[in-house]
């Protein structure tokens, strides 16, 4: 049976990106996809630390230190995986506009309530304190250690509630290009998504050490509070009344997600969407356990700054290729071939890192191999998103970018948690290649793609 992409005029006269949305629409929208993958991001070194320093407050003798930070990880991707699809099937029914304004601010205060517990300076006003005892004497009181961790879970799974506002910011870039100009929208978008999960580490770190633990939560708070205002200002809405979903009965996030896996090429699309944030997220992961492996077991023991420049690095890359060369790869070549070359870039890449990680090779050859992986990665994933929208209906672009993101966020659950298994049960190199594994395993499942789904989609292209 042939599906063919569904063809769409957008809401505003067709062009380049300049619509009646606006250039500035469209930095709101940066800025909201960045805050998004942000917070997964920054909290990667701070987790451990985090956990480590309360937790052991109360438990000194802990033997499940690791396993909370791996889950105070994962929860926030855990809350994205749940409602992303709620907030983009009600874009479809009330507008991008209504639930962006909505979900910016209260991702904002999420951030706000995290840097608060985070900050041992004034977590101790509103969380329950313990005796400070020397011997058998109180010599004082200090916050409940087991209550910091607990509010931290609540604070992060609060901010994954409001960050899954994502799929709503790729159906708005869906609804305002062309067919023709759609890669070049989600290369713009997809830089901010490789900023925030690239960088976030960097940030997290950085602002930790010089200002203390509650400054990754106060800066984030800080970049929404801007995009909150800057969104009331100039977001224009970009689905007008009649190209929104008829408002029928309310249906559950996991129906939503079953209905768009269980479509035939646009499932399979979905699958392979999962993974690829898989093989990244395990590799984010990953990296940091390998670099930290200490010289004397044969790895480069870095610390929490130098694994910080190491995703800086690898960020950069990033924006220079999906904020910059997508916007002419994506209309030159189509979305097939890229998907294919930056895939396997990207396994290339990750099993050098594998290889080349250990404090026996040169470090250039550990930053060349980290080079293809950031390339690859660039290019594959807004050409991926592209030709998820040119495959979904019309009318339900917001829910298909809902199923979409929540694939996302379940791989950044269960990618972190395997890569910490397969380096504590075979060797810190292991999660890179398993990466590795598994983006040749969705370079397999995407040939199997009827041909003619991206050979209209290059048609669209040059017609």
């Amino acid at each position: 049976m042939r599906l063919a992409a569904t063809e769409r005029s957008p809401p505003y006269p067709a062009g380049d990106l300049r619509m009646a949305a606006g250039s500035a629409s469209l930095g709101v929208l940066f800025l909201t996809v960045l805050l998004d993958l942000l917070g997964f991001g920054l909290v990667i070194p701070l987790v451990q630390p985090y956990v480590d320093h309360y937790w052991r407050m109360e438990s000194p003798d802990s033997a499940y230190v690791a396993r909370i930070a791996t889950a105070l990880s994962a929860c926030y991707s855990g809350a994205q995986f749940l409602f992303a699809p709620m907030w983009g099937a009600l874009s479809d029914r009330i507008g991008r506009r209504p639930v962006l304004l909505t979900t910016i601010p209260l991702l904002g205060l999420a951030y706000l309530l995290f840097g608060l517990v985070a900050d041992e300076n004034v977590n101790h006003y509103f969380l329950p304190n313990v005796n400070l005892l020397k011997g058998d004497k109180v010599i004082g009181t200090v916050v409940s250690g087991h209550a910091v961790v607990y509010a931290l879970f609540a604070t992060r799974t609060l901010g994954g509630v409001f960050a899954a506002n994502i799929s709503t910011a790729f159906a708005y870039v869906a609804d305002v290009t062309t067919p023709a100009n759609r890669a070049k929208g989600m290369g713009m978008i997809g830089a901010a998504f490789g900023i925030g999960f690239t960088i976030g580490p960097f940030v997290g770190g950085v602002l930790a050490h010089e200002f203390g633990r509650g400054a990754p939560g106060y800066a984030a708070a800080a970049l929404a509070l801007v995009n909150s205002i800057w969104a009331v200002a100039r977001l224009k809405e970009s689905l007008p009344p009649e190209k929104r979903g008829a408002l029928g009965p309310r249906r559950g996030r996991m129906e939503l997600l079953r209905e768009q896996l269980s479509t035939p090429a646009l499932g399979k699309l979905l699958v392979l969407s999962f993974l690829a944030t898989f093989a990244f997220a395990h590799m984010e992961q990953g990296l940091s356990l390998f670099l930290k492996l200490e010289p004397e077991r044969g790895g480069r023991g870095y610390g929490e700054h130098e694994i910080g420049y190491a995703f800086g690095y690898i960020g950069i890359v990033a924006v220079i290729v999906q904020g910059g060369l997508m916007r002419s790869l994506g209309k030159r070549y189509g979305e097939r071939p890229l998907i294919l070359l930056g895939w396997t870039m990207l396994a290339l890449g990750l099993a050098g890192i594998g290889y080349f990680g250990w404090e026996s090779f040169p470090l250039a050859m550990l930053a060349v191999s980290g080079f293809l992986m950031a390339v690859g990665n660039s290019i594959s994933n807004p050409s991926l998103s592209s030709l998820i929208s040119r495959t979904a209906p019309a009318t339900a672009q917001g829910s298909v970018f809902g199923a979409n993101q929540s694939m996302g966020s379940l791989a950044r659950i269960f990618g972190p948690l395997s890569a910490g298994w397969f380096a504590d049960s075979l060797t810190r190199a292991a999660p890179m290649y398993v990466a590795a594994a598994g983006t040749l395993v969705a370079i397999l499942v995407f040939l199997t793609l009827p041909r003619e789904i991206t050979a209209k989609a290059r048609n669209e292209d040059s017609g």
